[in-house]
């Protein structure tokens, strides 16, 4: 599964769940796609409900589940964070555009709250990213590198928050364990550039593996590794 932004960028042929669905199918010919559980930004708005189904799709037989989630970021060409130039496209563009539009709202005190049901997911988004912000978001009108890399941060924890919700909320059924064996959870950010520059990038921030014996922190080990 995937809690990962809708955006087209992230299913582009060097994108990062593009190039891991290819090596699923390289070494297990029986791999079937991907349960998307992500909306904009990569929150996991398919909630309790989503998360319930995708876990249903779990093989038979101690069946393991492998999560990756987090937002994305654009770095340009010229090295500004937050923008990406798409292919076909010459000029460039937000990314995540979901994410920089709430920052945008906040900024501008443009944003009220009136959770419109035709735009719950962006409404959401503002409104979580604000509180996360807090005082920030009102004071810093200059935006910068460094204002787009919080923002970016401030997202991945609100996604790792809701899907942990969700998942645990799913885990503790009965009888849960009986056909699960194994979640994995592997939790970054996401680091869109052009096509000049290659493949997404991954800046791994949580990888967590759960059993019906408990959870295991690898992050630190993984790191080490480099």
């Amino acid at each position: 599964g995937s809690s990962i932004c809708v955006d087209e960028i992230n299913e582009m042929s060097g994108s990062l769940i593009t190039l891991l669905e290819n090596q699923l199918l390289a070494r297990h010919s029986e791999h079937q796609g991907i349960f998307h559980l992500g909306g904009l930004g990569g929150l996991p708005f398919v909630g309790k409900t989503g998360m319930a189904a995708f876990v249903q799709h779990c093989p038979d037989k101690e069946g393991k589940l492998v999560i990756v989630f987090g937002p994305h970021v654009g770095i340009s060409e010229s090295g500004e964070v937050g923008k990406i130039k798409r292919t076909g496209m010459e000029r460039e563009t937000t990314s995540c555009g979901a994410a920089m539009a709430a920052y945008q709202a906040l900024l501008n005190n443009s944003y009220h709250d009136n959770t419109n049901i035709m735009d719950f997911q962006e409404d959401y988004i503002v409104q979580e990213l604000g509180r996360k912000l807090g005082a920030l978001a009102a004071s810093e009108k200059n935006g910068g590198n460094s204002n787009v890399a919080l923002v970016t941060i401030k997202m991945y924890q609100m996604i790792w928050e809701l899907l942990k919700e969700n998942l645990d909320a799913t885990v503790s059924k009965p009888n849960f364990w009986e056909s699960v064996k194994e979640i994995t959870l592997l939790g970054g950010i996401i680091i869109n550039r052009s096509a000049l520059f290659g493949e997404d990038h991954f800046q791994l921030k949580t990888l967590i593996t759960i059993t019906q014996d408990g959870e295991t922190n690898l992050t630190e080990e993984i790191r080490s590794l480099h």
